[in-house]
């Protein structure tokens, strides 16, 4: 499996899923990641906007199953996740981040980064939408 293919597997769970919580926009993404690298769905549910849970909850079980088991199959494990640039105006916040893993398939460490917009809603930093790289 190619490093792109890999990064691109896993930065989707994100797109899909979006992100949210924590004290700040940088822990907000640093949860949904690692929320997204353990292969669970309902542990995001605390990093999303009410939108996206809402999409998140049209997912059958047989859907939260098949992403479960692709996902566990890659055997991602991630080795560095770092917030390059947190940008915060007023309610709205951008993230710059670096996130390095490894997989099963891809044992040699691959880095991506990337940029993603989040709001804050009743104190918590919240994402829904695609993140933008």
């Amino acid at each position: 499996m190619n490093k792109l293919y890999l990064l691109s597997v896993f930065l989707a769970g994100l797109l899909i899923f979006g992100c949210s919580g924590g004290n700040g926009p940088g822990k907000t993404v640093e949860g949904a990641v690692n929320a997204v690298a353990a292969c669970n769905i309902d542990a995001l549910k605390p990093y999303l906007d009410s939108s996206s849970i809402s999409q998140l909850d049209t997912m059958t079980a047989d859907q939260k199953s098949a992403y479960a088991t692709a996902c566990k199959s890659l055997g991602i494990k991630i080795t560095k996740f770092e917030v390059i640039k947190e940008t915060i105006n007023g309610n709205s916040a951008t993230v710059d981040y670096k996130v390095c893993m490894t997989a099963v398939t891809q044992p040699t460490e691959t880095c991506d980064t990337t940029s993603t917009t989040l709001t804050n809603v009743g104190g918590s930093w919240k994402m829904g939408g695609m993140p933008s790289s």
